[in-house]
């Protein structure tokens, strides 16, 4: 098998494509300590030149939790946020945490990640209208927000919702819902949601 040397700052786009550059890449400044199978190429290298880190490594993060059974808030004052109640699984982690309030980013890079999110809920009384939120450090994110209006009780209602927030280490997110009237009890039927490096 032909082994080839190329530039490194030539192939940073495209050193993935096997069609591109055969399937042996050697890369005398790579930051690896033996071989890396990627995209049918091994490259190979020294410790120098490139960040494995943020290359390879990053592109592990993430999560997914789900509400694992029915679960109300009561939304005392209107236009408040209240974090949505109930027991969240974790089944998939990398670089995050589940705890009952909030899902910490424990990597160690700043990065941008994409939070999507499905829900199903109810309220106690027709005529519901509601806003379920991301929070990002207890703040809600305003592009996140996704509101609707509860029409009959107790007929369930599904919302979605995506956004993009940079996180640090240690940042949290959490899952909220509002009411705009004072004392409706939303029941979250059905959440599931997922956290994924953006870019």
């Amino acid at each position: 098998m032909t082994t080839n040397t190329y530039d490194y700052k030539a192939i940073t786009t495209d050193f993935i494509n096997p069609s591109t550059y055969g399937s042996n890449v050697n890369i005398s400044d790579l930051n690896v300590s033996s071989s890396v199978i990627l995209g049918g190429n091994t490259i190979t290298g020294s410790t120098s030149g490139l960040d494995t880190t943020s290359v390879f490594l990053d592109k592990k993060l993430g999560t997914y939790a789900y509400l694992t059974a029915p679960a109300s808030t009561t939304c005392t004052v209107a236009g408040t946020w209240y974090p949505i109640s109930g027991t969240f699984a974790n089944p998939v982690s990398e670089g995050f945490t589940v705890s009952p309030l909030f899902i910490t980013y424990v990597g160690t890079r700043t990065l941008y990640f994409e939070v999507d999110w499905h829900a199903s809920a109810s309220c106690n009384l027709n005529l519901c209208t509601i806003g379920i939120g991301i929070a990002k450090n207890g703040t809600v994110d305003v592009g996140s927000i996704m509101s609707t209006q509860l029409l009959l009780t107790p007929n369930l209602y599904a919302l979605s919702g995506t956004v993009v927030l940079q996180l640090a280490p240690n940042d949290t997110l959490s899952l909220n819902v509002r009411a705009a009237r004072s004392g409706d009890v939303i029941t979250i039927n059905s959440f599931t949601t997922t956290a994924a490096r953006f870019f």
